[in-house]
């Protein structure tokens, strides 16, 4: 394996609305794990679109468990599990494995019926990939982010992408 397929992710939408929840069902997965800033929220941003809010309201329907797994603060983290009414996993510390394998318990799922949404490729698609879990890239929601992540990781992603 190349040092770049590291980096792939498995499947690479939009945004989570666009995430095919009835072929992600018929692989077998059925908890979603997502990352907070720029994919589910703007970053430090305490509110969700309505949309997203909707599009979370339908996946206990359709047969799909919810975790929240992010790198940031539970201050950060929490009043956004709550307005969803799912879990949380916060200072996660992607992308080490531990982080993934502690939403997988608390969902009561194996790594193999895990997914994790993310935009970033150097915390939630390599650290999904080192788990062994399904990794979904979303395209980040707006350019407004950490510094660190604005001028040094968008950058080196920009590098990987190319040698896919």
């Amino acid at each position: 394996m190349s040092f770049t397929a590291n980096f792939k992710p498995d499947l690479h939408v939009a945004a989570v609305t666009d995430i095919p929840l009835a072929e992600l069902w018929q692989n077998g997965v059925r908890g979603l794990l997502f990352d907070v800033d720029n994919t589910i929220a703007l970053w430090r941003s305490p509110e969700l679109s309505a949309e997203v809010r909707r599009w979370f309201a339908e996946l206990p329907a359709l047969g799909f468990c919810a975790c929240l797994l992010s790198n940031s603060d539970r201050a950060r983290v929490e009043p956004l599990a709550a307005a969803l009414n799912i879990p949380y996993i916060y200072r996660a510390k992607k992308p080490a494995a531990a982080g993934f394998k502690r939403a997988g318990d608390l969902l009561r799922l194996d790594k193999r019926q895990l997914a994790m949404v993310g935009d970033q490729l150097f915390t939630d698609i390599y650290g999904a990939r080192r788990a062994g879990i399904y990794a979904i890239l979303v395209d980040y929601i707006d350019p407004r982010e950490f510094a660190g992540t604005r001028h040094i990781s968008r950058r080196a992603e920009r590098l990987v992408k190319r040698r896919w």
